[in-house]
C-alpha cells in the first residue's frame, strides 16, 4: 500500500515486517492515484508474479465518495494511469481514453 503522507517506516508493510519476526517478506507496492479500472489492467497484464502468491489488498473507499471520484459523472475527465485501463465494448461516461 502506497502512503503519500508517512514515512517508510511507517507503512503498513514495515509494520507487517516488523511483527512477522522474520527477513522482510511484505512489500509496499501500491501507486498513487490508481483508480480501480487502471488497478485491474495492472494486475491483468502485469501481475504474473503475483500469481500464486498471497497478496493484501487495501479498498480506499475515496473511490466511492463522489461520482467524479468514482467515474460516474456525465462530463469526461482526465483519470490517473489511463493506459492500464482495460479497453470495453461497455460504455463508462468519462473513461475515454485522452
Amino acid at each position: 500500500m502506497w502512503g503519500e503522507y508517512v514515512l517508510p517506516d511507517g507503512t503498513l508493510s514495515h509494520f507487517l515486517n516488523e511483527q512477522s519476526g522474520q527477513p522482510p517478506m511484505f512489500v509496499n507496492a501500491g501507486v498513487n492515484g490508481l483508480f480501480p479500472l487502471a488497478l485491474e489492467g495492472l494486475v491483468r497484464y502485469y501481475g504474473g508474479p503475483l500469481r500464486g502468491r498471497k497478496v493484501l489488498v487495501h479498498c480506499n473507499a475515496l473511490w466511492m465518495s463522489s461520482p467524479k471520484a468514482d467515474l460516474r459523472t456525465e462530463k469526461e475527465e482526465r483519470f490517473n494511469h489511463a493506459d492500464l485501463v482495460p479497453q470495453s465494448s461497455r460504455a463508462f461516461p468519462v473513461t475515454k481514453l485522452i
